[in-house]
């Protein structure tokens, strides 16, 4: 009973942030925080994180492992320290990258549980009192792992959740490195806090110039004044009615709804005006949710200054609009936002050159002609609620090349090309490249960029690929690293080979006696549930797989 007594896990500590699940190890610690010098000049503390030697050597190890591009090493690292911060984004970025979800989750909660739990006494970023240096290494850990809760939270439609943690991030460093501004408005728009939007752009002027801003306080106003709001989780499309069983207005409420919805549309028409590189980028963007294709919307962007506004000199202006399109573009698919974006477009092209000219001036006065970028630090993608698949040259890495050596802009049709191509694609996509698919078709089919998908269909039209893939070898399997195995088999034209039948089967013996080395590598299009784990059943080969899609 005293042995029984001794062995019960030590529960951990809950946080502010992060709520530790049961099965997580004891916390081992290496991270602390201090205060970091002299406070600002508002008199606010800054604070940096510290490491211990031990975990500066485990540092060490991690990037050792990191350079070494081999996700089994870094495994091996978290089985041994399960609270190493770098190799838990490391390995949240790479199950999120294959698609498991729940992993990729666990391993951010664990980072940030770990980076709360060595908080100095008189930290408290609820407080909005506290400032930290973005610039320090050992603090940028926090800064990431936030961000990408942030976006985790907003794609399961927490929005609200969201939106405080991008407060938190801004009130930790208010010269914004991750880029929250370009998200923080749709997260408010998201969760109906139409009040904080209205209130962070008065505070500052020139966060109320930036395209996001323009744009998204018009369409809060919009949304407000037209009584819809975000649903009380933030779930579905992200509108509601407000009320409704409201009582029907009066006359004078509809004559005032009447003013306000012109007031608007004519504000939006100067924003238009202003930035009218967005309405191009976004009904772009939105043409391919079958949304801005009629005629009307044709004429529009024809007409100045709509026709040549995606003719840009300023980087940080093109890239500020392309943040904006990935992240906001769903908020104006609505019916009654595109017919509010249509007539203020409306209205932009009736003025007269001169207003145009003048809204203009504007523009270039808030970002300059210049190719200097000044957001190249942020990536778009991390703006956008799809997921992006983990890129074959960073496949290849983790398998030690084995991807047959096919690498993106690989020589197409040379004898090296169809060697890859011959190993790596599948019979389905070599049937549909020889009836005829389009290089952007295949490009969308593949998440791959165009030039690359012509790439391949030069190759698999002039070289003649028509074999199914080849199977991996038992000798292969043998010699191979477990962990490069199991990413190998996520890829969908990869062979395993055909299952054991394990009903004929003792004790995971095999007919001739010995024991399987893997005993579930799914086959081609399935997901393997695990490297010498109990298998559930015989995965069909991949040339019985469906269609790719």
């Amino acid at each position: 009973m005293l042995a029984r007594g001794l062995l019960k896990r030590v529960q951990l500590k809950s946080g502010m942030l992060t709520t530790p699940k049961d099965h997580w190890p004891p916390f081992e610690g290496g991270i602390h925080m201090e205060v970091a010098g002299k406070p600002t000049a508002d008199g606010r503390p800054m604070f940096r994180y510290t490491h211990s030697p031990a975990y500066h050597g485990v540092q060490m190890v991690f990037e050792q492992s990191q350079a070494s591009f081999d996700p089994n090493s870094i495994l091996a690292l978290l089985e041994q320290h399960p609270y190493h911060v770098d190799s838990l984004l490391a390995m949240h970025e790479l199950y999120r990258s294959m698609g498991e979800v729940a992993s990729s989750d666990e391993m951010l909660e664990r980072c940030i549980y770990a980076l709360e739990m060595a908080w100095h006494p008189y930290f408290n970023p609820a407080a909005a009192n506290t400032r930290m240096d973005y610039g320090l290494p050992l603090n940028r850990p926090l800064f990431v792992a936030l961000f990408k809760q942030t976006q985790n939270l907003s794609r399961r439609g927490l929005h609200g959740t969201a939106l405080e943690y991008a407060k938190l991030l801004l009130g930790m460093d208010p010269t914004d490195p991750r880029g929250v501004l370009f998200c923080i408005d749709y997260l408010a728009i998201r969760a109906g806090q139409f009040n904080f939007l209205k209130r962070l752009t008065t505070q500052d002027e020139a966060i109320s110039q930036l395209p996001n801003f323009v744009y998204s306080t018009l369409l809060a106003d919009f949304r407000e004044r037209t009584g819809h709001t975000a649903s009380k989780q933030g779930r579905g499309s992200g509108f509601a009615p407000a009320a409704a069983a409201a009582p029907a207005p009066s006359s004078s409420n509809s004559e005032a709804e009447a003013g306000g919805q012109a007031s608007l549309e004519s504000r939006l028409s100067q924003a238009v005006m202003m930035y009218p590189v967005v309405v191009v980028r976004l009904m772009d963007k939105l043409k391919d949710k079958g949304v801005g294709k009629d005629a009307e919307w044709g004429s529009l962007l024809e007409k100045a200054p709509l026709r040549h506004a995606d003719d840009l000199e300023s980087a940080s202006l093109s890239h500020a609009v392309d943040i904006f399109v990935e992240r906001h573009h769903l908020l104006w698919k609505a019916h009654d936002a595109q017919r509010l974006l249509k007539d203020a477009c409306t209205l932009a092209v009736q003025a007269s050159p001169e207003e145009q000219a003048n809204w203009a001036c504007v523009s270039h006065e808030m970002f300059p002609p210049s190719q200097d970028n000044h957001y190249r630090h942020l990536r778009v993608a991390d703006f956008s609620d799809t997921v992006s698949a983990l890129p074959p040259e960073e496949l290849q890495a983790a398998m030690g090349g084995g991807m047959g050596g096919m690498a993106p802009g690989a020589g197409a049709g040379g004898a090296h090309a169809r060697e890859a191509l011959q190993a790596n694609l599948p019979p389905q996509l070599i049937e549909m490249v020889l009836r005829g698919i389009n290089a952007q078709q295949l490009a969308d089919r593949l998440h791959i960029p165009a030039d690359q998908a012509a790439a391949l269909i030069q190759a698999v039209r002039g070289g003649g690929l028509a074999a199914p893939p080849a199977a991996i070898e038992p000798e292969d399997l043998d010699a191979a690293n477990p962990w490069a195995m199991l990413l190998r088999t996520l890829l969908p034209w990869i062979n395993a080979g055909q299952a054991p039948d394990y009903d004929q089967q003792d004790d995971g013996e095999s007919d001739d006696g010995t024991v399987e080395s893997y005993n579930d590598l799914a086959g081609a299009g399935g997901a393997a549930e695990g490297v010498a784990g109990e298998a559930e059943g015989a995965h069909a080969p991949a040339d019985e797989e469906d269609d790719l899609d």
